[in-house]
């Protein structure tokens, strides 16, 4: 049964959730390991920080029995972006918890465990609130610049600022009061990794999202493109990046790559993500992967997928030193990127009612899902059906990783519920969200069979029921 929206009473139970960690003594703070992640807890380290409190850190990947471990002998521990969905778990700890979530619970908290999650109020934790946007919400009466940041890097990271509508719901109200507080410029441009950060030739060159047949990957493609377009890429001998170039000459190659796309068999759906709502923090310095919501999502998420989410919050931190170490890591998580999608658009195989990719023993679990989103949406396959991607963890178990797009969720796909009943079939753990999630098994023959058969079951009857409706 669906609950009635309650804003006040969110945002009562959001100040309630940061007086609470306020009025610690030495909390940890246990976060997920995504730009989501690593933004949620920036933010609850960085209230703690302005407060003088002392606090701890620490990442977790998954949420099981033997991560208990890690809390023994804690009285005060905070979970970010993590929790709510094990909860079954929190509820056997003796100490005092605070949950700041956007996944739906299984069962409600105990006594001693404060949870401020916008399932819980009627509000749609997939589309309109991530971790970070929720964190927001609970320390924005500190008035500091880094939390509204960092509320919409982490929405970001989340994908929650949808390509024709901007950020929705409590999110869209989480921009509206930065701007209004010149904590953020939104302004409607492309919306291309690399716009701020990299010269045009290399801007174009790694666009993985969306994946530019003939241009992606292809450096002198790119240099080609642009010049024939007469789209300068110097002057007086420095290499130019995209706002470098005037308001007309920005426009114009907007509309020359959209084109290009079109005539390159692109969907429509990709090619109307390709132009909406940027978040530029005018603070930060310019042509900084930090000055670009998009941007620092990336920079985090390649901390986090690359074991450092420590380093991403000292980037979210503004420590020393921090970014020009993470501009390393990130720099390497490209590059995997690149050269994941190029084995998957060799190796890609067409299952019927998903597409299949094997990536194991080639593809890090780090990268698996962007390489997976990156390749659904590179116009070189039909969008008509999910894809699956298998790789290897670090525990040596497969990491499966499923992507899709709007329009197959409002067919009535979920792929949280087909990594969830497939996992649960293979003797692993799975969930997620409608159009992005995940899972993990046993690396066995017979788990694999098991997860794809499940799957297999899943996705159609998820389809064919609303198609019936």
């Amino acid at each position: 049964m669906e609950k009635e929206r309650d804003e006040h009473g969110f945002f009562e139970r959001a100040r309630a959730a940061a007086d609470k960690i306020l009025s610690m003594k030495n909390p940890l703070v246990i976060h997920h390991y995504d730009a989501d992640g690593i933004s949620s807890g920036s933010i609850i380290a960085f209230a703690l920080k302005q407060k003088g409190i002392p606090f701890e850190m620490q990442v977790v990947k998954r949420f099981d029995e033997k991560t208990l471990e890690l809390f023994q002998g804690r009285k005060e521990i905070v979970f970010s972006d993590i929790g709510s969905g094990q909860m079954q778990l929190i509820n056997t700890l003796d100490a005092e918890c605070v949950v700041i979530d956007h996944h739906p619970p299984p069962e409600p908290p105990k006594e001693n465990v404060l949870m401020c999650n916008p399932h819980d109020f009627g509000i749609d934790g997939t589309s309109e609130l991530c971790s970070a946007s929720t964190a927001y919400f609970c320390f924005k009466h500190l008035e500091e610049r880094t939390i509204t940041q960092l509320g919409i890097v982490g929405a970001c990271g989340d994908l929650q600022d949808y390509a024709q509508s901007g950020f929705i719901g409590l999110n869209r109200r989480m921009v509206e009061e930065g701007a209004e507080k010149e904590h953020v410029f939104i302004n409607k441009d492309l919306r291309i990794f690399g716009r701020v950060s990299k010269p045009l030739v290399w801007f174009l060159t790694y666009s993985t999202e969306p994946f530019m047949p003939g241009l992606s990957g292809n450096e002198k493609a790119c240099a080609h493109f642009l010049q024939e377009r007469n789209v300068p890429i110097k002057k007086d001998g420095e290499w130019l990046c995209y706002y470098d170039l005037s308001a007309a000459q920005r426009k114009k190659l907007a509309s020359e790559l959209i084109a290009y796309g079109k005539e390159n068999g692109l969907d429509e759906e990709i090619l109307e993500t390709m132009v909406g709502d940027v978040y530029l923090f005018l603070h930060e310095p310019e042509k900084s992967e930090l000055r670009d919501a998009l941007e620092f999502s990336t920079l985090l998420n390649a901390c986090g997928r690359h074991e450092k989410a420590a380093l991403g919050v000292r980037v979210c931190l503004h420590e020393q030193g921090a970014y020009e170490e993470a501009k390393t890591i990130l720099a390497e998580h490209r590059r995997q990127i690149k050269a994941g999608l190029e084995y998957a658009k060799k190796q890609t195989m067409d299952l019927g009612v998903f597409y299949f990719l094997d990536a194991r023993e080639i593809i890090a679990d780090s990268v698996i899902g962007i390489v997976a989103g990156g390749f659904f949406n590179s116009g070189m396959i039909e969008r008509n059906k999910p894809i699956i991607a298998f790789s290897f963890d670090e525990e040596g178990k497969t990491k499966i990783s499923g992507r899709a797009n709007r329009i197959l969720v409002e067919r009535g796909l979920d792929l949280g519920e087909v990594m969830r009943k497939g996992g649960e079939a293979a003797g692993g753990l799975g969930g997620g969200h409608t159009i992005a999630a995940g899972c993990t098994i046993p690396t066995t023959r017979d788990a694999e069979t098991a997860f794809l058969k499940k799957a297999k079951e899943v996705i159609k009857v998820q389809l064919e029921i609303k198609a019936g409706q």
